[in-house]
């Protein structure tokens, strides 16, 4: 396969997997490769294929909610049971559906240049 060819299959495999609800991180470790890569390989797939519209993006972010969803629903028993792993799963989906949202808080930046620290508080 030409490196051209190689490009776009990692690229495919790469929102494939995103598409699947995994995180740019886990696929970066799957393919061996930096989440930076993965973003912008995911990032030219949807630019080739025009899946940048807000349309798109809405059916995209109801699907991984689905997912979500479903994942809570298939633990709940367990939660209301006590169970310390299923909690923690329980508070690991709901930091995805927060961040999926945009409903987590702005975190506090420290910033240096030049040898001069800058705080931001968002």
């Amino acid at each position: 396969m030409t490196n051209a060819i190689q490009h776009a299959e990692q690229a495919r495999k790469c929102f494939e997997m995103r598409r699947a609800g995994m995180s740019y991180r886990q696929i970066a470790e799957r393919l061996g490769c930096a989440p930076s890569t993965v973003h912008r390989w995911v990032s030219e797939w949807m630019d080739e294929y025009n899946l940048q519209t807000e349309e798109q993006f809405q059916l995209m972010r109801q699907e991984q909610t689905s997912r979500l969803d479903a994942a809570l629903v298939a633990l709940w028993p367990r939660v209301r049971n006590g169970d310390a792993d299923a909690v923690n799963s329980m508070i690991r989906i709901e930091q995805q559906r927060a961040k999926l949202w945009g409903l987590d808080a702005p975190e506090r930046v420290d910033v240096t240049g030049n040898g001069v620290l800058i705080k931001v508080e968002l």
